[in-house]
């Protein structure tokens, strides 16, 4: 299939040509639809498949709509309902709209917001191209109804009875009109007028995120064989623990890190790669057995966010059993659920463990043994000189004084105005600014060196699985990993040298895997991950590479940790935590609501309330008040903090350090 830009385009030698014309050529004369082959056509509604997420409805746009660089002849531009944001997706990644029961998810409409409001949207679309008419005004529209409530709410319910029958009316092939009632017309297959400057964009490859099976599993070497070994197991010719719970293979190469069962290197490289993405909601994208799952049923616990998919309940627990869970308002998953078993599922008793040893020997590929430094003798022990790179707030600086580590000097790459501000005040100006990381020559770092440590994690928002629209490792924010790589190259002392030098180096956990290869390649180790939860009251899994002594150790916490959310919330302010652990914090003011239902963590005098920024920032572990500064805005504030380090995960990981630099005596720390 191939998409052609327009007719006039044919008339061009290449686009470059089209855009050397006047704009004026576009504005007058007209131009028959555009059609893409198949029956594909701009303004249709669609549905599209992106990694980490549902089948998902859409629009068919030019790519003047989305501001970016024409598709190639195998891809096309989507504008998606629910968040009008545009992706580019390789045609195998879309399908028509009209084909509506086969892409559609229930459970996901029923648990997920956005989800809802997409579907909405893309069928009042339909119905208006059709003319066709509901018993219910549309203006009803209310989805953001939390599920405790929606029984009692009345235009909850007037809403979801008109989604009910548009839905069916979708399902009987949006008769009587068909699938043609719901195509665009002519005007709205038109591209609308080229820009008068269109503005510079990176040249995008096809995305890399990949529709419902990866690579792997959608080659002829990896097969789903359940249905054939399942019944098998259930007759005692084979034993659950002999087989691959996500496939049925009997090629195992992991345990799987949550129920009695294995897996098989397709699906271990699948779960490793995905146990840790969530969407907006918060929960899991992809079911909790195989990583996968093109229909999956949350749990309705409030502070569970894992996902189970239809074909694994039903081979795994029993037939039927999908429709059982979705009659119970209040279902405790296999995770939740207080009873172990259930059918052939059974929960293992240690599994935080077995999740942490899954992903510390999630090791493809072999490295030479990392240099280890013996501890220094007291009195040869010497402060410590620090590089940061993407530096933030100052973490690092801030961890080290905590540790009672003496710096002799500590430099830090970063471009943010505020977040250099923050550091600068907290730390008295001892912070060094070297600025744009890139703009960082190997022989200033020589002439500022030597130094003993190095720290730093890249932005992660063109490597992490949530963002839809990510660049990889090799495009956007994702080269800079290879400063980072450059950098420590330069720094590293020679192989002969006996000065202790360490390095450390983070990234999100939810990267595709080829990218974690990738790092894992260039810095010769294997990553280890760390949980803030342990520490903390916030999930935040993270990947860290580097050569610190004891990074596999376990994170206990300490008497100084809060673990529980209410026990960072202001006292004396009648604020009560409605969860004792929050979901991963980031840059985004909304990501600090809970829950499908779009929660917000805390009720203040009966009503839901944010987190306050002091309450954040104890959440993190910095000190109160740490990001109030030059008059800077809570949503400043809150992106500060969600960018930063947890501080007492970088203070467990850091802390050996004791063991090489000089550190303040008892009376220097009174």
């Amino acid at each position: 299939m191939k998409l052609y830009e327009g007719s006039d385009h044919a008339q061009k030698s290449s686009e470059e040509e089209e855009l050397s014309k006047p704009i004026t050529t576009y504005v007058s004369t007209p131009r028959p639809p555009p059609v893409l082959q198949d029956k594909f056509r701009y303004g249709e509604l669609i549905w599209g498949k992106m990694k980490g997420f549902n089948w998902w409805p859409g629009t068919v746009v030019h790519h003047y709509a989305s501001g970016r660089d024409a598709a190639p002849s195998d891809a096309c531009w989507v504008k998606w309902y629910g968040d009008d944001k545009f992706s580019k997706l390789n045609l195998s990644q879309v399908t028509p709209f009209f084909q509506f029961s086969a892409h559609f998810s229930h459970s996901t409409f029923l648990h997920t917001a956005l989800y809802r409001r997409a579907v909405f949207l893309a069928l009042l679309m339909a119905s208006t191209r059709a003319g066709k008419n509901f018993s219910s005004d549309a203006t009803q529209y209310k989805t953001e109804v939390p599920k405790r409530s929606r029984r009692s709410d009345p235009a909850w319910q007037k809403f979801y009875e008109l989604c009910n029958e548009m839905i069916g009316w979708a399902k009987d092939g949006f008769e009587p009109g068909g699938k043609d009632a719901i195509m665009p017309d002519e005007g709205e297959q038109q591209p609308p007028p080229r820009p008068a400057s269109p503005p510079p964009s990176p040249v995008l490859s096809t995305p890399t995120k990949r529709t419902n099976r990866s690579p792997s599993k959608s080659s002829g070497t990896w097969k789903d064989i359940r249905d054939v070994v399942i019944p098998e197991v259930r007759n005692g010719i084979k034993c659950i623990e002999d087989i691959c719970i996500g496939c049925g293979s009997t090629k195992l190469t992991a345990q799987h890190p949550f129920f009695i069962g294995g897996l098989c290197e397709v699906c271990r490289i699948e779960y490793a790669e995905m146990a840790y993405v969530f969407d907006e909601d918060g929960y899991q994208c992809f079911c909790c057995i195989c990583a996968e799952g093109s229909d999956i049923i949350l749990c309705d616990q409030p502070e569970c966010y894992r996902s189970f998919c239809h074909d694994c309940i039903e081979c795994l627990v029993g037939p039927g059993e999908v429709q059982t869970i979705l009659a119970d308002d209040q279902w405790k998953c296999y995770m939740c659920n207080p009873e172990p078993t259930a059918g052939l599922l059974t929960r293992r008793k240690d599994w935080p463990q077995k999740l942490l040893f899954f992903f510390q020997q999630d090791h493809s590929q072999n490295f030479p043994p990392i240099r280890a430094y013996p501890p220094v003798e007291m009195d040869q022990r010497k402060p410590v000189r620090a590089l940061s790179l993407f530096d933030g707030i100052g973490t690092g600086m801030l961890v080290l004084k905590e540790l009672g580590v003496k710096v002799d000097c500590y430099y830090a790459s970063e471009i943010s105005e505020e977040a250099m501000q923050v550091s600068s005040v907290r730390h008295d100006g001892v912070i060094q600014q070297l600025n744009d990381v890139r703009g960082i020559t190997e022989q200033e770092i020589k002439s500022l060196g030597p130094f003993d440590l190095l720290i730093g994690g890249s932005p992660c928002n063109d490597l992490s699985i949530a963002n839809p629209a990510r660049k990889g490792l090799f495009e956007g924010t994702g080269v800079l990993f290879f400063e980072f790589y450059r950098l420590l190259t330069a720094v590293r002392p020679e192989a002969d040298s006996q000065r202790p030098f360490f390095w450390l180096f983070e990234n999100v956990v939810g990267m595709p895997h080829k990218h974690k290869m990738d790092i894992s390649r260039f810095l010769q180790c294997d990553p280890v991950v760390v949980d803030a939860k342990d520490v903390s009251p916030a999930h935040r899994a993270r990947y860290f590479l580097g050569n610190l002594p004891g990074m596999n150790r376990p994170n206990v916490a300490t008497d100084h940790n809060a673990l529980c959310l209410q026990d960072c919330l202001e006292p004396n302010c009648n604020r009560q935590a409605q969860f004792s652990k929050v979901r991963t914090v980031t840059s985004k003011l909304n990501s600090i609501k809970q829950r499908s239902e779009q929660v917000l963590p805390v009720l203040m005098n009966g009503q839901e309330d944010a987190l306050w920024c002091t309450e954040m920032e104890r959440i993190f572990g910095f000190p109160e008040h740490y990001t109030d500064i030059a008059n800077m805005s809570r949503s400043s504030r809150h992106k500060l903090i969600g960018q930063a380090w947890s501080v007492p995960v970088i203070k467990h990981l850091l802390a050996p350090l004791k063991e090489y630099f000089a550190c303040e005596t008892h009376e220097e720390r009174a």
